[in-house]
């Protein structure tokens, strides 16, 4: 899995060049290629459809996440009976702090995934169209970041249990933010450390925040006190991981899709590609200080024990 995500990522920023003709709409921009449009009125009604589009798809995941949450509610008072008033309190508390951690993660992973789907389609256009560099120089950039994710890949889960999930995941927006600083400037020794540590940082986003976030959950009969072998805690605890695993999967396909919108309009502003990346390094520099408030630390089986914090 943890392959195919990144597979599917480099695939992305491989074929960004496709997004070259959305740049200044209507218009011959110093940086777009050759290609030239029939009329500003096409583009501008496709670039409106795929907006309404989005619009449609938000307001329909949001009556379907509202639905789930109404038919979890009502099974669950319809499972209240045999239980006694020991076990109501523990599982009652139980939810209550799951769903505090599912708010917690899920807004702080909206945040990293925007930041990361701002950069995917432009980062072969501004090497190629607007740095002027020859197709070799970017494969050579391109396999550079793709090699650095590969072989952190196997390191990145030990120094995570070891050190801590939460430490690692402040040590992404540090490095991810650093490879959105370096690539402002079209120098390519300084653009290579860039594509370094762009490719360190992929290795931490597809593995140790998820790994956060199911230790947080198997963590939390303990914070709360009472035992993870208390009935019906140990199917809670499974469930509520399975259903913001899901919210997670839905909230990147809705932030993929602004964070497209919203790169092409910087884009289409600045008339240039640095845009985008320069707003991403923002949201990582955001995200390091939220981390740092809204997380506590967990760590591997074996490892100096982290408490959760059940408290939004």
């Amino acid at each position: 899995m943890y392959v195919y995500k990144i597979t599917q990522k480099y695939n992305m920023e491989l074929k960004g060049f496709s997004c070259l003709p959305w740049v200044r709409v209507g218009k011959r921009s110093e940086f777009s290629d050759s290609r030239t449009f029939d009329s500003d009125t096409t583009i501008a009604s496709m670039a409106g459809f795929f907006e309404i589009q989005l619009g449609v798809l938000a307001s329909f995941c949001g009556i379907a996440m509202i639905f789930e949450r109404y038919s979890l509610k009502t099974g669950s008072e319809n499972r209240t009976a045999g239980r006694n008033d020991e076990d109501e309190i523990h599982l009652g508390g139980l939810s209550k702090a799951s769903d505090s951690l599912a708010m917690r993660y899920l807004g702080i992973y909206a945040i990293v995934m925007g930041s990361d789907w701002l950069q995917g389609p432009y980062v072969y256009s501004l090497y190629r169209e607007q740095y002027r560099f020859t197709e070799r120089q970017v494969a050579i950039l391109f396999v550079t970041g793709f090699i650095a994710a590969g072989t952190s890949g196997p390191f990145v889960g030990v120094w995570a249990d070891q050190h801590g999930r939460k430490k690692l995941c402040r040590i992404f927006c540090l490095t991810y933010a650093g490879s959105c600083l370096v690539i402002q400037q079209p120098f390519f020794p300084l653009l290579l450390v860039g594509r370094l540590l762009g490719g360190i940082s992929t290795a931490i986003l597809f593995s140790v925040f998820e790994s956060w976030l199911v230790a947080a959950y198997q963590g939390l009969p303990a914070a709360l006190a009472f035992s993870s072998t208390a009935p019906g805690v140990k199917d809670a605890i499974s469930k509520a991981l399975s259903r913001t695993m899901g919210h997670a999967s839905l909230v990147n396909g809705i932030v993929a899709a602004v964070a497209g919108i919203v790169a092409n309009w910087i884009v289409e502003q600045t008339s240039g590609f640095r845009g985008p990346f320069m707003l991403s390094g923002a949201l990582l520099v955001l995200t390091f200080f939220i981390i740092g408030t809204q997380w506590d630390e967990n760590y591997g089986t074996g490892a100096s024990s982290g408490t959760v914090a059940v408290a939004g």
